[in-house]
């Protein structure tokens, strides 16, 4: 399962994909709202995302630390590049005034 959002130029879109756990239950109710990254050669990948849940207490920062994810960068049905890794650092940005949560 996975969540699509158009982060990028020439007609990419990025999906965010969890296979299983607590984060893959609740992809449904996911947003991919920003993507940041780097990557070089000889070096360890790093990508920022700012997502979105839609649903107040469906996830916490517990449910997202270490879980698996993936980065799948496309043009139309075409993969250009696949990413898996685990997501190491999540912290839960508070907005009294929102009905999702932003982590």
């Amino acid at each position: 399962m996975s969540v699509e959002a158009n982060v990028a130029t020439d007609g990419v879109h990025v999906a965010f994909e969890a296979s299983s756990g607590r984060l893959a239950d609740k992809l449904h109710l996911i947003e991919l709202r920003h993507l940041q990254g780097r990557e070089a050669i000889g070096e360890l990948f790093e990508f920022q995302l700012e997502l979105v849940v839609k649903e107040l207490g469906a996830l916490s920062v517990d449910d997202l630390m270490g879980a698996a994810a993936s980065l799948v960068f496309m043009r139309g049905e075409e993969t250009l590049r696949r990413l898996h890794g685990f997501i190491k650092h999540a912290r839960h940005r508070l907005d009294g005034a929102a009905a999702h949560d932003t982590f």
